[in-house]
């Protein structure tokens, strides 16, 4: 979710000292971890973090970022939304990008999904500044679920899955989402609308033309068609409607299995990760990485 947060952002900068909440902090070379516990894998996490910096930079889109980010992790969700009431935000979420201070904030029990959506907002916002309103949650959305491993320290990951708990939110019927109404909705921080717009990103994964789509949105080029959904799919959106219905008749008959998927994890090599995948192949097409 992103959001500025006025109340928060008023009267606070960028140099901000956040050491009274979170007094340990980790330096990467691409963020300023602030946490509150020594007892939390704050080396993990950071090693995850700049390595889907540098994954996204060398797969998708220019994404190194201009000055580190400072990231805060509070103990537990409970503690973070208490900061958060207290700082007058007005909802709860897993995390949150506030670009009025440049900092991303969450909790130690949310998972790594949460972080490489929020990580995906200021890169999206640096390197996709034509972004359709749809995308602005749909692209982050996309990044949440994933499966990978490491290849010395290198991340390599495998996208595509459908992510359980927004299946869950969307309910049983999922013929309903209408994508000419998605893609012309305005940007929404709410959860259905984030969820609705994340299943279009899926889409074209799995259609081969997610690459595509952010390539033409960086370079603001529609290719002459309206949207940069057609020009992706290189095919008017009533063209595409009938793929949409049938990638939404796949997803309802293979639901069970998509409700099955893991949280979004990073194995140690690739023989943990082949091991821990098992049987587990049919999830909904999901491909690796380039």
């Amino acid at each position: 979710m992103a959001a500025a947060c006025i109340s928060w952002a008023a009267g606070c900068s960028r140099s901000r000292d956040w050491s009274h909440d979170l007094p340990l902090q980790r330096r990467t070379r691409y963020f300023v971890v602030h946490y509150q516990r020594p007892t939390w894998d704050a080396a993990g996490f950071a090693r995850v973090a700049d390595a889907f910096v540098d994954l996204v930079d060398r797969e998708f889109v220019p994404a190194r970022l201009e000055r580190p980010l400072d990231v805060l992790v509070f103990a537990d969700r409970a503690t973070f939304h208490r900061y958060l009431a207290a700082a007058g935000v007005p909802f709860r979420p897993k995390g949150i990008y506030l670009p009025a201070l440049g900092v991303l904030a969450t909790a130690e029990d949310t998972g790594l999904g949460t972080l490489t959506h929020e990580i995906m907002h200021p890169i999206v916002q640096r390197a996709l500044p034509d972004c359709p309103a749809w995308a602005f949650e749909g692209i982050p959305a996309f990044f949440e679920k994933f499966l990978g491993y490491w290849d010395g320290d290198r991340l390599v990951v495998q996208w595509g899955y459908q992510n359980p708990w927004r299946l869950e939110q969307l309910g049983p019927d999922l013929a309903r989402p209408d994508l000419p109404r998605i893609v012309a909705e305005p940007v929404s921080d709410a959860t259905a609308a984030t969820s609705e717009q994340r299943l279009v990103a899926v889409f074209l994964w799995q259609q081969g033309r997610f690459e595509r789509f952010l390539r033409l949105v960086a370079a603001r080029d529609r290719r002459g068609f309206g949207t940069y959904l057609e020009a992706a799919m290189e095919r008017p959106l009533d063209d595409i409607v009938p793929l949409w219905r049938a990638y939404l008749a796949e997803l309802s008959r293979n639901r069970e299995a998509a409700l099955r998927v893991p949280p979004s994890t990073v194995y140690p090599d690739r023989a943990a990760f082949e091991q821990a995948l098992g049987t587990s192949r049919a999830w909904l097409q999901a491909r690796m990485g380039r």
